[in-house]
């Protein structure tokens, strides 16, 4: 009899371990996910990295960082995850970043491709010859089918950015000549992106209004050669060049049924 009960007690425990799996399987059932439908693949607490640290996942990472009274949080994707643009990458990459009052307190969301460089021991002599000792540009497979920009700071932190046409093991040749002289020059390279594709774009792109918003061509500093602003004000859709050392706008009052273009150098 005493024998009978323990193995009764026996099935007893078993059941109820039984029961419990059960209940764990529907619990854990209920939390998963197919493709993260019901959002159990977000975070579900905050994920704390140290500033300038990245998060990588495979293909891709984010990396935040902070300095000079800017924050920026960058998103990469790509053959070779890594801390942003550093040194040399394969990857495309895109930026948020803060800017403190300190600096103007603007707003920019930027995107960069490869081939991506990196450096801090740029020549150049007022040329259209630039040359570093740190990279093999040939070796890295660089490829020039598409439109290459490099990037030099001068010492008191202004920039010129140029198009790059040919390039050797050590040094680039660009399309037009850059002012900047010096050694220990700042710079890099990249690949624009593209915003949209042609078979799917963006439906619509929303500016703001007057010389403030628009829609900027070129590099470079705002309002300097290079580049152009197209802007709309008070009914006037308008061009703004810098020409030599002369800003000219050429202007089309939107009412009525006028087609002529204005010019002038003074804002409209």
């Amino acid at each position: 009899m005493e024998e009978l009960e323990q193995k009764l007690k026996k099935q007893e425990d078993q059941i109820k371990k039984l029961e419990q799996g059960l209940k764990d399987a529907q619990r854990i059932l209920h939390e998963h996910t197919h493709n993260g439908r019901d959002g159990s693949l977000t975070f579900r607490e905050t994920v704390e990295l140290p500033t300038g640290k990245s998060f990588d996942s495979g293909t891709s990472g984010w990396l935040g960082y902070q300095g000079n009274d800017q924050f920026s949080m960058t998103f990469a994707t790509g053959p070779e995850i890594r801390d942003g643009v550093s040194d040399y990458s394969k990857n495309s990459q895109m930026s948020i970043t803060h800017q403190d009052t300190s600096l103007g307190g603007r707003t920019f969301v930027e995107g960069l491709r490869s081939p991506l460089f990196s450096g801090t021991d740029g020549e150049l002599s007022a040329s259209t010859t630039f040359t570093q000792a740190r990279f093999d540009f040939v070796s890295t497979e660089f490829d020039l089918l598409d439109d290459i920009y490099l990037v030099v700071y001068d010492i008191d932190g202004t920039f010129e950015s140029r198009i790059i046409s040919t390039l050797t093991r050590k040094s680039l040749v660009v399309t037009s000549a850059f002012t900047i002289s010096g050694t220990g020059l700042t710079w890099f390279i990249y690949q624009p992106l593209y915003f949209g594709s042609a078979e799917r774009p963006w439906k619509r792109l929303y500016t703001h209004e007057d010389s403030g918003g628009g829609v900027r061509f070129g590099t470079g500093v705002t309002a300097t050669a290079g580049n152009a602003l197209l802007y709309f004000k008070s009914g006037k859709l308008i061009i703004r060049w810098l020409d030599g050392n002369t800003t000219r706008y050429k202007y089309l009052n939107l009412s009525g049924t006028g087609v002529t273009w204005t010019h002038t150098t003074t804002a409209p």
